[in-house]
């Protein structure tokens, strides 16, 4: 009897330290494959705690339509996914983030409103010709602050 419990009980400790993060887009989840963060094959997702500490994150030039599982890098202090094909990013859970490089996709819409928008030192998002929103904390001081650390180009 005492076998039969002991079961149950090994499978939900395994099952509870094994959360997994949601990787949709097949050539995210190659970068992280790349960078030796997740393992093939290809499955649509990452165990959260081999990325949840990561503090640097390039996967510039990686064919990346979709960065969904980013808000699980919640040290993630550098961003760099320069040359991809991203429309839409949600930054908002990225609360360690103080550079980002996205320049050079097809972004339409960033939001940066994570709470630690002061914290930001570099963004370079140059050429992407439909960014028309940026979500942030404080326009006002978005407009005072980032004249030398922003650089956009708005057509």
């Amino acid at each position: 009897m005492k076998n039969i419990l002991l079961i149950p009980l090994i499978l939900f400790i395994l099952n509870g330290n094994s959360q997994t993060t949601a990787i949709p887009d097949p050539a995210f989840e190659q970068a992280l494959i790349n960078l030796g963060w997740d393992s093939l094959p290809i499955d649509g997702q990452v165990l959260t705690s081999n990325i949840n500490n990561i503090t640097v994150l390039d996967v510039s030039s990686s064919f990346i339509n979709d960065l969904t599982g980013i808000e699980d890098f919640t040290d993630l202090g550098i961003l760099r996914f320069t040359n991809n094909q991203i429309s839409n990013l949600d930054l908002s859970q990225n609360d360690s983030l103080y550079r980002i490089m996205g320049g050079n996709n097809q972004l339409t819409c960033l939001n940066l409103k994570n709470g630690k928008n002061i914290n930001l030192n570099l963004i370079w998002l140059l050429n992407n010709p439909n960014l028309t929103c940026i979500d942030v904390d404080d326009s006002l001081y978005s407009q005072n602050n980032w004249n030398n650390t922003v650089f956009f180009k708005f057509d």
